[in-house]
This record gives C-alpha cells, structure tokens and sequence, in this order.
C-alpha cells in the first residue's frame, strides 16, 4: 500500500518541529544534529552516537535489524516509507524505552515472534506515516500515555494491527488504517482516556475491527469498521462510560456493535447495519447506556437486541429490513424505547418483549413488519406502551401472551393484516390509569384515553373524541377508544 510522498514531507516538518521544541522545553542545550544512515550502515549506530534531541535521517535501502531507541531522539526515513524498509531479526522491530521519541515514514515488517513498534512505559511519542505489516503485533503500547499514532498503515500483521494495554492514557490514534491482522485492528486493555478516531478498521481476520475490555472515558468517533470476521466495534468488562460516534460498522460477521457488561456508554450516530450473522448493535448485562441516532438495518438477525440490559435509552434509531426483529428485548427491564423507526423487518416482528417488565415504549413507529408490531410475551409486565403506530402489519398490529399488568394508550393500530391486537392469556389495561387532559375539536376534556383502533365501528354521542362503547380484543377491551389517530388530540401529555 502507497503512502503518498505529500503527507510524508509534512509529517517530517512535523517531527522537525517537535523536536524543535522538545530542545527548548529543556532549556539551553547545544542545536541538534543531524546524522544519516546509508545503505549496509547500522540505524542502531547512529542511535548509538547520537545525542537526545537529536535527528537521524534514514536514506532508501532495506535494513535488517532490531532497534533499541533509549533517548529523545527523531528517527525518520529521508524519502518514505516506499523506500525505506527494516526487516526484523528476531524480536521487536523499534523498541522504544524513552519519551519523545518519533518514528516516522518507514516500512517495519516480519517480526513474527514480536511488535513492529513497541512502546513501553513512555510518553509522549510521535508514529506517523509508516507501513508496520507482517508481525506478530503491529503496533503495541503499555503503560504508555499522551503518544500520536498517526496516519499509519497497520496491515496483516499475525495479532492485533494496534493495541494498548496496561494503563495506556490519553494517547491519540488518529488516521490509521488496520486491515487484515489476524485479531483486531485496535484493541485496547486496561486504558482509560484515550482517543481514536478517523481510523479504516476493516477486513480483520478472526476477531473486531476495534474492541475495548476493561476501558474506561475512551472516544470513539468517525472511524469505520466494516467486513471484519465477529464484530465492528466490541465493548467488555466492564468498559464504562466511553463515547461511540459517528462510526460505520457494517457488513461484519457477528455485529455491528456489541457491549457485554458494559455501562455509561454513549453509542451515537452509528451505522450498524448489514451484519451477515446476527444483529446490528447488541446489549447483553449492559446498563444505563444511551443508544441514540443510529442505523441498524438489513442485519441477518435483529437491529437492535437488549438481553439481560437494565435501565438503557433506545431513541431515534431506525431498525428496518432486518432478518427477525426490529429491536428485541429478553430479560430486560427499566429501558426507554422512544422514537424509532422499526419498519419492514423481515420474518418477524416491529418491537418484541420477552420476559421484560417495567420498560417504556412511546413514541416509536412500528410498520409494514413481517408479523406484528409490537409483542409482548412470556411475563412481560408492567410496560407501558403510549404513543406508537403499528400499521400495515403483517399479522397484528399488538400481539400480548401471558403478559398482565401493561398500561397501553395513546397508540394508532391501523391497516394490519390479520387483527390490530391480540391478547392471549393476558389481562392489560387498554387505557391511561389515570385521567389525561386534551383538546379535540376546539374543546378541552379530561378523561381516561384509550387508543385509535382503525376498525373500531362505535359512535361518539358527545363529541368528546371518545367512542361511547369499548373495542373488544379477546377476553380485554378499551373502555375508552379513540375515534381518530392519537396525534390529533392536544394532550397536555400529564396526568391529573
């Protein structure tokens, strides 16, 4: 893969100007030398004979060594990383052991049994616009904090493209693209803080395009994680409290996005569509997480699934044309279902429940899926179901079994195939508990409120936009049904 010769003649006037000012930053020290490497000469020696501070400036040709950098120093090819390429001999490639060290515009290739770059217990490094490929890791930080990994082309190297762990903080990875390595292309463990972003993570082999276990306050953001063997983008163990933006995560072979035991976590703005396998974004033991704006379509599974995941918000996503369901909930309580688009999803469901108490869902539009557009089942109780339209359904717009104790209002259950609802061994209440005040047609009321079913056939005697005789569904009715669509009636959406 080409680096372009541009973006490697401003990253050495970028090393240049680092090193620049590291000098000052010690004070009165002599200028920096600069010392050239030639063909069959050794960058270890030059490394040797220079002096912290200084720069060495290596020249075309191929350089079979392992280099050990132990001083503030700026190593960098003359022409890049095209022309200047380091085989390993053994082990790790550059190993790097002191601060302010840069690495810049080479290729660092087949170190089979260890790192193309590894930065151990440093700071403030600078990797910028070299090809690491062929290695066991391609890039690997530890107990390292606030280095640049810049513009790098990180590829098929055996483990992992770049990896951090050990306490690895506020480091930028930035640029990057991580193809094809036999793991993950960016996995982080046991680092807090960090920033990755507008990073290509794709085609990774066996593994993420970028996972995170036990890390914490991290930034993931622009980055695109696509084709890769399991998943997009993974949070583990306990990752708390990280940001997940703007990313695209698509066509992957489990999921687009997945925590697992993960809390706090902002996931927003994605694209997770198009995984082969299974779902677009997954919760499983994963609490009070927000999960907002993002696109979760086409998967071979679910858009979005919630198992064992307390306390979540799911809003302002769309989950459409996915295999099974839209978004599907099992064993999950307290979450907040608000304003999605659930539409045409193919074999089965809009919005499924199961076995799930005590969650909200408003506001979501659920129509033209393959089976219902809202199920509640096996002991799913104490929902509340206010303010959605199910519309165009395959079977039925609602569908409740062995589910009690829901409050469903304020919904539109129109145009659906076989039945607008359907209630079996459940027993529900089809109407606000309490009285809501509204307008309808220029007056204002206060009653209990039911929901706008598109066969209902009763009158409304008063005028009150409540039809005067209930909507009978099995063994359940509505008291208190509406004679057109909720969104007509001004609520002033509390209770009195």
């Amino acid at each position: 893969m080409k680096l372009e010769r541009g973006k490697i003649g401003s990253a050495l006037i970028f090393a240049a100007l680092i090193a620049t000012l590291a000098l000052l930053s010690f004070g009165t020290v002599s200028a920096a030398e600069q010392h050239y490497v030639n063909p069959g000469e050794s960058i270890q020696g030059a490394i040797d004979n220079a002096t912290a501070g200084d720069i060495i400036i290596v020249r075309d040709g191929t350089y079979t060594e392992s280099i050990a950098v132990n001083k503030r120093l700026t190593i960098q090819s003359e022409n890049g990383a095209d022309l200047t390429i380091v085989h390993a001999v053994d082990s790790h490639i550059f190993n790097i052991t002191a601060s302010h060290v840069s690495i810049i515009g080479f290729t660092i290739e087949e170190a089979s049994n260890g790192c193309g770059i590894l930065i151990w217990d440093v700071n403030n490094c600078n990797i910028s616009n070299n090809i690491v490929s062929g290695n066991y890791n391609g890039v690997y930080l530890s107990k390292s904090s606030r280095n640049l990994i810049y513009r790098n082309n990180v590829l098929a190297n055996k483990n992992n493209g770049i990896i951090l762990k050990e306490g690895s903080t506020y480091n930028q990875i930035i640029k990057n693209t991580a193809k094809n390595n036999g793991n993950s292309g960016i996995s982080l463990k046991d680092s807090n803080d960090n920033r990755i972003t507008n990073n290509d993570l794709s085609n990774n082999v066996n593994y993420n395009g970028i996972d995170l276990t036990s890390s914490n306050n991290n930034e993931i953001r622009n980055n695109t994680a696509n084709y890769n063997h399991y998943n997009g983008i993974v949070l583990l163990t306990s990752s708390d409290n990280n940001t997940i933006a703007n990313n695209t995560a698509m066509g992957n072979g489990n999921r687009g996005i997945r925590l697992n035991a993960s809390d706090y976590n902002r996931i927003i703005d994605n694209d997770a569509s198009n995984s082969t396998n299974y779902d677009g974004i997954y919760l499983s033991s994963a609490s009070n997480n927000e999960i907002r704006n993002n696109i979760a379509n086409s998967n071979n599974g679910e858009g979005i699934e919630l198992r064992s995941s307390n306390e979540n918000i799911i809003a302002n996503n769309t989950a459409k044309n996915n295999t099974n369901t839209g978004i599907y909930l099992k064993n999950s309580n307290d979450n907040k279902i608000i304003d999605n688009d659930v539409l045409n999803n193919v074999n089965y469901n809009g919005i499924s429940l199961s076995s799930s108490n005590n969650n909200e869902i408003r506001n979501n539009t659920a129509n033209y899926n393959h089976y219902n557009g809202i199920v509640l089942w096996t002991s799913s109780e104490n929902n509340t179901i206010a303010n959605n339209t199910a519309m165009g359904n395959g079977n039925r717009g609602i569908y409740l079994k062995k589910s009690n104790n829901n409050e469903i209002y304020l919904n539109n259950f129109v145009d659906n195939a076989n039945k607008n609802a359907h209630s079996n061994e459940s027993t529900n209440v089809w109407n606000s508990s309490s009285k809501i005040t509204y307008s309808y047609n220029g007056s204002t009321y206060i009653d209990n409120m039911g929901n706008y079913w598109g066969d209902y056939t009763g009158t409304d005697g008063n005028g009150d936009g409540l039809g005067d005789s209930p909507y009978i569904i099995e063994s359940d009715k509505d008291e208190h049904p509406l004679m057109v669509p909720w969104e007509n009636y001004l609520t002033a959406l509390f209770r009195t």
